[in-house]
């Protein structure tokens, strides 16, 4: 038994139905529905904390927990089942619908019982790791650490709620052969390899009717409803929850759907949002730095920046590194367009800064006792390649708005002051006509009108060659000019415009 770790050393002997299973909920007892659907972060805990309480206060006894997730973070799933092993004035029943992969498990075991609809399956809460032949189970020492929390997590539901606890390891530790076992007399065990070989001698057999092993050494166990029912795992099954209330004589009060809030949340976390939002960050970045001081872009920015960050906050999915991060990547970006003028190092830095904080933001915090910087978990490594397919449609979306901005909206009333023309006609004759100088505009020796403060990037006012008044982005090469200071133009490069206050 040694050879099955620590926290096996109670579980192996256990009988399918334990004796200290939980009795069934007795009749007309008051019910409430709350699914649980999708990933699990620390959200879910959040908003499934208020639901729990909504169903106290509606007379509920026993809360129905409808199940049908791929998993989640690690850290909110071990919330979540601690939460439910706490419950006292609640019977709680995970009703699994289709899936409750990896954290879905861990939540699953923690309710007082479980049934599952005919087609279901759990199991398979092992942290992963992608190495260069694809997903691969992690090493020794690195496994021991991200798998310790997981496993004494599952022990204590395994504890408290008579499941055996060698199927829960088997689910979470590659390496772990197991057997079900009986002898003449009806006795039952769940046993390893090698305790099979000897038990056999002994006269014991397979159980009939389960696979012989349940779980091989190079697989981790992942159970259907059929097996987990007669395992022990599993109660029983049903069609659905009101399928499964009838057969509990349960009365169902209420379901406990998601808000509007909820949904905009999970709406705001989603890949579509999230692309748009980006799209609006770096377009409204690129018009800020163009023309600072006119207010819109950067507003755009504080509010696309808030929820690009704020919503991964709420949901375990942004550090506080990484937003960390991104605001450093701001700060050296506007360091460079307006203290050192020309995109160098502190501007190619906070650009990567900015792209890598907001990549990171799409992967799930890592695992508790892993390292921040430890190996890639699947879940981590399947956030990164979905951020990575999102940054690239957005900053590639965001580079094309910027170039039709940049083409139409000189042409359109209020906004053709929010981008630099740096062309314009020899004379008014020849502006009508579209012909269009070679050199910039406006010239160097140009004289003009500082429109806000010049800090040192802002905004001034020249008069073209139609005797039109136009404001545009420009950068002092004296410190900081007040508002109404005229200026002289120094300098032109491309759309970057240098000036000085005019002396005298």
């Amino acid at each position: 038994m040694a050879d099955f770790g620590e926290p096996s050393r109670a579980a192996w002997g256990q009988s399918t139905l334990p004796a200290t299973a939980p009795a069934a909920p007795s009749a007309g007892r008051p019910a409430v529905v709350i699914p649980l659907h999708g990933p699990i972060n620390a959200y879910t805990f959040k908003q499934l904390k208020i639901r729990f309480d909504q169903a106290r206060r509606l007379g509920a006894e026993v809360v129905i927990l409808e199940m049908d997730t791929p998993g989640g973070t690690v850290d909110a799933s071990i919330a979540i089942a601690e939460y439910l092993r706490g419950i006292k004035d609640l019977r709680t029943i995970a009703f699994v619908k289709r899936q409750a992969y990896s954290g879905g498990t861990i939540v699953g075991v923690a309710a007082h019982e479980i049934h599952m609809a005919p087609d279901a399956v759990i199991g398979l809460a092992a942290p992963i790791i992608l190495g260069p032949n694809g997903l691969q189970p992690l090493p020794d020492t690195e496994r021991a650490k991200a798998a310790g929390g997981i496993l004494d997590d599952l022990n204590r539901s395994a504890r408290l709620r008579g499941y055996p606890y060698a199927l829960l390891e088997a689910m979470v530790i590659v390496g772990r052969t197991v057997y079900w076992v009986e002898n003449d007399q009806g006795e039952r065990k769940f046993v390893s390899e090698k305790q099979y070989d000897q038990l056999r001698q002994e006269g014991w057999r397979p159980v009939e009717g389960v696979p012989a092993p349940i779980d091989a050494a190079d697989t981790l166990l992942t159970v259907s409803t059929d097996l987990a029912i007669k395992l022990g795992l599993a109660r029983g099954a049903a069609e659905s929850v009101e399928d499964l209330a009838r057969q509990q004589n349960l009365r169902i009060l209420q379901r406990i759907e998601s808000t509007a809030g909820e949904k905009i949340i999970d709406f705001l976390n989603g890949d579509v949002a999230r692309g748009v939002l980006l799209m609006v960050f770096f377009t409204s970045l690129y018009l800020a730095f163009k023309t600072p001081g006119m207010g819109a872009p950067e507003a755009a920015i504080v509010v696309a920046l808030g929820v690009l960050l704020g919503v991964p906050a709420m949901t375990g999915h942004a550090q506080w590194w990484e937003i960390l991060l991104v605001l450093a990547g701001l700060v050296f970006l506007a360091l460079e367009v307006f203290v050192t003028p020309g995109f160098g190092v502190l501007g190619f830095s906070g650009l990567i800064m900015i792209v890598l904080g907001l990549l990171l933001t799409f992967a799930p915090m890592p695992v508790p006792g892993m390292p921040q910087f430890g190996p890639i978990l699947e879940t981590t490594w399947q956030g990164i390649q979905r951020g990575l397919v999102v940054l690239v449609a957005a900053m590639l979306a965001s580079l094309l708005l910027a170039l039709w901005l940049r083409r139409y909206l000189p042409k359109m009333p209020y906004f053709n002051r929010l981008i630099l023309t740096t062309a314009v006609g020899t004379s008014p004759e020849a502006v009508a006509a579209g012909d269009v100088m070679a050199t910039p505009w406006p010239p160097v020796g140009a004289r003009g009108e500082a429109a806000t403060d010049l800090k040192p990037g802002g905004s001034a006012q020249f008069t073209d060659l139609t005797g039109e008044s136009r404001i545009i982005s420009v950068v002092s090469d004296s410190g900081f000019v007040p508002r109404g200071t005229a200026v002289v133009v120094r300098q032109v490069s491309g759309s970057h415009v240098v000036v000085r206050p005019v002396k005298g």
